[in-house]
């Protein structure tokens, strides 16, 4: 009696072993996927800013809109930063960046266009 208890005990750790090897494998693909997913979203983002700072073109912008994104940005950073969540982190970092520039544009060039 007592073997089977400590055959099944190995078992279950055998098993329990795998399935918290196969949780870290998924985690790591989904901190890959990620970091991908907050690169492309921030190279979306650099026509705006080259149409904003390259050719001074903010008609059709909405300061109030950029500002919402910037004010989203910061919010998502700030969790990474608190939760210590580096995918988050780098990606949020650059996406304020980002926001920030428009929105500082938006503000510089509006002048222009009026």
């Amino acid at each position: 009696m007592v073997f089977d208890i400590i055959h099944l005990k190995q078992i279950f750790n055998h098993k329990n072993l795998e399935l918290q090897k196969s949780e870290a494998e998924i985690k790591n693909l989904f901190n890959k996927l990620f970091y991908l997913g907050g690169f492309v979203g921030s190279v979306i983002l650099l026509p705006q800013l080259i149409r904003v700072w390259i050719y001074q073109d903010v008609r059709g912008l909405a300061l109030l809109t950029w500002m919402g994104f910037l004010a989203g940005s910061m919010f998502w950073l700030m969790y990474g930063i608190f939760n210590k969540v580096k995918p988050l982190i780098l990606a949020y970092s650059v996406s304020t960046i980002i926001h920030l520039f428009i929105v500082i544009g938006i503000m510089l060039f509006r002048q222009n266009t009026l």
